[in-house]
């Protein structure tokens, strides 16, 4: 299954455009450390700009080997290394788990593919099927009101439970699927993760009696940790996890702690059978040291196989 983002959205230097006409991003894939019983994949979105200030925002979404990039300041929608989309109008995208889809979404329409399939306005949610056939999207009937909003697949609205907060689309191709849960019953929700088969995990904060507030890892409605300052959660169909405290400079696989530096963060693969712990020039792959490049993004880990996402010049 694909991972969402390295954030969600990356407020960091990254490329800058300092040119007045937009270049034609490239992409650059290279396998490395083959020795290993791991195959690590640097996956290289060349945009021909510079790093610099002042700093955009960035939104990343990556799966299989596969990137959609959205730049928020230039309307710019990248695909694989190619423009798909370049217009003041475009409000959000994301790509299918298998990486091999995207979907956007307008201040009027949703593409697929590049390809209008529905007239909407104030659609927010959207998710696109393995299959590249199913989309799904929520629509506000009272714009920005969440209590009239309702859900769709394709253009017929589908039921849904009241109140219902999040939304994703399974990675079965065959059998497409809105997951929905409400998170964090009663607190407020930090992170979300849904599995494609119906699971789920959130951080959520948790008011303490002398007024501050601790993060708990919830999976599947039921507590697992609880730590300071939980950041990028991984979670997993086969029910593992890995989470990031800042504060206490750990990272958690499976409840399990090691120490890192700041901001260090963990990665699984599905089973939980390979490691990947970025943490500057301590970073280690199944206990041994790995180079990271500068302008790393994004890491997907898959079976054997690792993918290393980058932002470069």
């Amino acid at each position: 299954m694909g991972v969402v983002g390295y954030f969600l959205w990356v407020k960091k230097s990254l490329p800058i455009a300092q040119q007045t006409s937009t270049p034609t991003p490239t992409l650059t894939k290279t396998s490395t450390l083959k020795g290993r019983s791991v195959d690590v994949r640097e996956i290289i979105a060349h945009t021909g700009k510079n790093i610099n200030q002042p700093t955009p925002e960035i939104l990343f979404y990556y799966a299989n080997g596969h990137f959609l990039l959205h730049i928020v300041p230039t309307h710019l929608l990248i695909y694989d290394g190619s423009v798909v989309y370049s217009n003041a109008d475009l409000v959000d995208a994301k790509l299918s788990h298998n990486g091999l889809h995207f979907i956007c979404n307008t201040n009027s329409a949703i593409y697929v593919d590049g390809n209008k399939v529905a007239s909407e306005r104030n659609s927010h949610l959207i998710g696109v099927s393995d299959s590249g056939k199913d989309f799904y999207y929520g629509v506000f009937q009272t714009p920005g009101d969440v209590k009239t909003m309702v859900y769709k697949k394709n253009e017929d609205i589908i039921s849904t439970p009241p109140e219902t907060l999040e939304m994703s689309v399974s990675s079965k191709s065959n059998s497409s699927r809105m997951s929905t849960d409400s998170p964090c019953p009663g607190l407020s929700s930090k992170e979300s993760v849904f599995t494609s088969n119906g699971q789920s995990a959130h951080i959520c904060n948790i008011s303490q009696q002398n007024g501050t507030y601790i993060n708990e890892l919830i999976i599947n409605g039921r507590p697992q940790l609880q730590s300071p300052n939980l950041n990028n959660l991984e979670f997993t169909d086969q029910g593992h996890y890995a989470v990031s405290d800042f504060t206490e400079n750990k990272v958690y696989i499976d409840g399990q702690a090691v120490a890192v530096g700041q901001y260090g963060r963990a990665h699984i693969n599905e089973d939980a059978s390979h490691r990947l712990i970025v943490d500057g020039e301590n970073s280690t792959l199944d206990g041994k040291p790995i180079a990271i490049k500068d302008g790393l993004i994004g890491v997907e880990m898959t079976g054997n196989t690792v993918f290393l996402y980058y932002l470069m010049k």
